[in-house]
């Protein structure tokens, strides 16, 4: 994976968008929640950053 990101669950949006939550395993802001997602190259059009995978969960669950 690219610089060791760690997808951890991706899925299609209502409108067809993949999104993913990320690990990124840096010690500032390490999860991401990354919309227009791209699984080939690990890269992302816009995110969510957390401190908290607890957080970042919850955010991905309530919003995706």
């Amino acid at each position: 994976m690219k610089n060791n990101y760690k997808v951890l669950t991706w899925k299609y949006d209502r409108y067809g968008y993949k999104v993913a939550l990320i690990d990124r395993q840096i010690s500032f802001c390490s999860y991401v929640v990354a919309w227009c997602f791209d699984p080939e190259t690990i890269e992302w059009g816009q995110g969510h950053y957390f401190d908290d995978l607890d957080d970042a969960r919850k955010y991905y669950r309530e919003n995706y």
